[in-house]
């Protein structure tokens, strides 16, 4: 499958998803393993939500804190030029972050306090890093959190923040991409 990004980039998607969801089906990107596509049912193709994804890649977190969450990169169209959804960087780890802070915990029994409070600090810094580009995460919970216990690499850091279907854009003064679900906090005004 074809698609173009905003940016003028050509990306190919092999035929199948690997996943899926109840808003979109994520598919490799053909000669780019280290990015992915999440393509929207249809129905969700809406002019505010292809709005609030352009307004994200054009006004992103710093570089640093793009390796750590799943940003939209581009912003993708079909052959037809209509919008389909968008491209971010592939998600390798696999655990969500409520199995680390499980009690008493079926996995994971190793790992300490002491790395627990670190993974909790860094996920503090990388929401403060999106939140001074102007975002907020409306959908902020441990099951949109994934960590690789198995490797380690929760000791810096390497986790990802994933799903931006209630994410809101701070636009000069106004906001972008409301939606009704998710936690009461994002009815709140956007600060």
């Amino acid at each position: 499958m074809n698609f173009s990004g905003k940016s003028g980039a050509e990306y190919i998607l092999k035929a199948t998803p690997f996943d899926k969801g109840g808003e979109a089906e994520i598919y490799d990107v053909i000669c780019k393993p280290d990015l992915v596509a999440k393509l929207y049912k249809a129905d969700l193709n809406t002019p505010e939500r292809e709005y609030k994804l352009f307004e994200m890649v054009a006004n992103p977190p710093n570089e640093s804190v793009l390796k750590q969450i799943a940003w939209p990169l581009d912003v993708l169209y079909d052959d037809k030029g209509s919008f389909a959804g968008f491209v971010m960087l592939k998600i390798n780890q696999k655990e969500d972050l409520n199995v680390i802070y499980e009690y008493p915990p079926s996995k994971f029994a190793d790992i300490t306090w002491a790395h627990k409070i670190q993974i909790a600090g860094n996920l503090c810094a990388v929401v403060d890093a999106v939140h001074l580009a102007g975002h907020v995460i409306g959908d902020f919970n441990p099951k949109n959190i994934k960590v690789d216990p198995e490797k380690r690499s929760y000791i810096n850091g390497r986790y990802r923040l994933l799903s931006y279907r209630s994410r809101k854009v701070s636009l000069h003064g106004g906001h972008a991409g409301i939606s009704g679900d998710g936690n009461p906090e994002e009815n709140e005004a956007v600060l």
